[in-house]
């Protein structure tokens, strides 16, 4: 990796925060109270939110796209993290199925109309659209919406630049991909605790997420010392997003 990746990296890394800068406070702006609204209708389950992340995801063809948004949606205020939690698992599910229904119906993934449903072909489509409602619309409405597209292919382009500049990273072992494990959670469990310590779904689902993770990345709780220590983790990660006990 050269100096001149470095500096892909940086300037993709600033198109990126500034396109979701633009795009959440265009976002911002442009929410009402019907928005935020209807957010709340569509995740207000578990499942709904699981299969709002996975509907997403098919229609965009990327999980990041989605994750992205829900990072804006959050940063304007719109939604809360919580409930992202279960649209990102979505997405992610959106990911695989998009797959399966490719190959069950036949449709070859590399034909113009797949390639145009990802968000780094179709982005400078709507950065025109944008630029022409901002330039020649005279609603406010419009031109909010058009920042936020343009906000939107600025952020792509920032991730396509950032991507560009570390894919050497990949022919190089010391970067090789690098397998932890497994996360699987039984969603009755999470239920049945969530009940015996007076927490909510939402919260004991996102614990033992972050219990688990910690236990991949090394730590435990067979020894006292152990304990305290993943505790204190466990804790930390929890209160930095607002989820205490």
């Amino acid at each position: 990796m050269s100096i001149f990746n470095l500096i892909s990296m940086i300037g993709g890394l600033t198109f990126f925060l500034y396109g979701m800068n633009v795009m959440s406070s265009s976002l911002e702006k442009m929410a009402g109270g019907k928005l935020e609204e209807m957010l709340r209708k569509m995740t207000a389950s578990p499942l709904l939110s699981l299969a709002l992340g996975a509907v997403i995801t098919i229609a965009v063809q990327s999980s990041s796209a989605v994750t992205v948004m829900l990072v804006g949606l959050v940063n304007s205020g719109i939604m809360s993290f919580t409930q992202t939690v279960h649209v990102v698992f979505g997405s992610n599910i959106g990911t695989t199925l998009t797959a399966w229904l490719t190959s069950l119906t036949g449709i070859e993934s590399s034909s113009f109309w797949m390639q145009m449903l990802k968000p780094i072909n179709f982005s400078p489509i709507l950065a025109f659209i944008g630029i022409g409602f901002i330039m020649l619309s005279k609603s406010d409405k419009k031109k909010t919406l058009g920042t936020i597209f343009v906000g939107f292919a600025i952020l792509m382009f920032g991730m396509d630049v950032m991507s560009d500049a570390v894919s050497p990273l990949a022919d190089m072992p010391e970067f090789g991909e690098l397998c932890l494990g497994d996360v699987v959670i039984c969603l009755d469990k999470v239920e049945e605790q969530a009940k015996e310590f007076g927490h909510s779904f939402e919260r004991e689902l996102i614990y033992l997420f972050v219990h688990s993770l910690l236990h991949l990345l090394g730590y435990d709780h067979m020894e006292e010392g152990e304990k305290q220590e993943m505790r204190q983790r466990e804790e930390a990660v929890m209160s930095a997003i607002d989820l205490n006990r």
